[in-house]
């Protein structure tokens, strides 16, 4: 071992004692579990998850757990705290209040458990958390490529329909985690292993039925190369990039109705639908700009005396379910009121992946930072448990995986 041991716990994260030190080996069972489970039922990610991050706690060094919370970056604290307000505000003019209580606590919930985790430092070494990521990933990227060449046969066998789209979830999820993973992995048993994890996570992603997870992954490896060939700056752009983006988002969606007679006839990822859709949820920020139609209330703007408010061409596009777009549905939603505090956020998020150890940990954290995005833009609702718990995990995974050394092997 070197000077730098890697993978021992330093002073001030001893393990977990008393009844405490069954809660990490627990916790890691469940990250190991999550990522070939999910593959044939995603909706375990936000239990398995959850429970995960609960164990971490628990399993923490609680004695400076003040002091952490309040180093958080003032900035992205602040966005995060104004946007939960306004979140929390909408609920007096919300469609369906019941409804999106249930969904914001829910959010609330992981969210809390993340922060909780994150600060309380959980006291694990970074090799035994390489372990289960090491088998996970590979597992749940053979469990993918085997249901795609057999028209899931294993899903079908278990109940289910012959549907690969519910693998989505599972590759987005393997194209998050492969960057903490792929910087655990390296330290804990050499490059050669991190790389045949990372191609076969890759070979996994990429032969999934989805778009976000394979272009995210794509633009991942893009901008984590660029990082490491010194573009030090770069997740500073992408996070001012992303809030730019944010701001803008009525504008750009709006202006996707010019691009549809050109796409018409793409049958792939039905691009025509969905611009229909974008265009639909811009008119409806058009009609309530500055505090929204209230927090999960996108859902019900077509089924209620509001769609007549809505041109007749756009009425298949707004009775879906959410704009397909997590960062339009926060303008159809929450308006300016909630648009701003989450520009705020992702400039900041952008900002601290920039001031991580480099070239140790940060061009893996602008590798995760890249995938945002994508799945932010197409395809998914912004409250769906199973996409706020993966964010929750993140911040507690680079943790882990910045306290990692690489193991002298001479």
């Amino acid at each position: 071992m070197s000077s730098s041991t890697p993978n021992v716990v330093q002073p001030g994260q001893a393990a977990a004692s008393g009844q405490a030190s069954w809660a990490i080996p627990a916790a890691l069972v469940l990250v190991g579990a999550v990522l070939p489970v999910s593959v044939l039922w995603f909706r375990v990610i936000p239990p398995f998850c959850g429970v995960a991050l609960l164990l971490m706690a628990i399993g923490g060094d609680w004695r400076h757990i003040r002091h952490r919370l309040a180093s958080v970056d003032k900035g992205w604290a602040a966005g995060l705290a104004a946007f939960v307000c306004v979140a929390a505000a909408s609920l007096a003019w919300t469609p369906d209040r019941g409804k999106a209580t249930e969904v914001l606590l829910i959010a609330l919930v992981f969210l809390l458990l993340g922060v909780v985790a994150w600060a309380a430092r959980p006291s694990l070494q970074p090799g035994d958390l390489a372990l289960p990521l090491a088998v996970g990933l590979p597992v749940a990227a053979a469990l993918i490529i085997v249901e795609m060449h057999n028209r899931t046969w294993l899903h079908v066998a278990l109940g289910g329909r012959e549907d690969p789209s519910r693998m989505n979830q599972a590759a987005v999820m393997m194209a998050l985690w492969v960057w903490p993973a792929t910087k655990l992995i390296g330290d804990r048993w050499g490059a050669g292993a991190a790389v045949a994890v990372f191609l076969a996570t890759a070979a996994g992603v990429f032969s999934s039925h989805s778009e976000t997870a394979r272009l995210g992954l794509a633009l991942a490896i893009l901008c984590a190369a660029m990082s490491r060939m010194g573009w030090r700056s770069l997740p500073v752009w992408i996070g001012a990039a992303l809030a730019a983006v944010v701001l803008l988002q009525p504008v750009l969606m709006a202006a996707t109705k010019a691009l549809i007679p050109y796409v018409q006839g793409i049958k792939a990822g039905h691009p025509a639908e969905r611009m229909t859709i974008w265009v639909s949820f811009a008119h409806a920020v058009s009609l309530a700009p500055w505090a929204g139609w209230g927090f999960n209330g996108s859902g019900t703007i077509g089924f209620r005396e509001s769609l007549y408010l809505f041109p007749f061409d756009l009425w298949n596009g707004i009775r879906d379910s959410h704009p397909h777009n997590m960062l339009l549905q926060t303008w159809v939603e929450l308006g300016a009121l909630g648009a701003l505090p989450l520009a705020v956020l992702v400039w900041r998020t952008g900002s601290l992946v920039r001031d991580l150890p480099w070239p140790t940990l940060a061009p893996y954290a602008v590798g995760t930072l890249a995938v945002i995005p994508i799945v932010a833009l197409v395809g998914y609702g912004a409250w769906q448990a199973w996409w706020i718990t993966l964010l929750a995990t993140l911040p507690v995974l680079f943790q882990v995986a910045g306290r990692s050394r690489p193991v002298d092997r001479a």
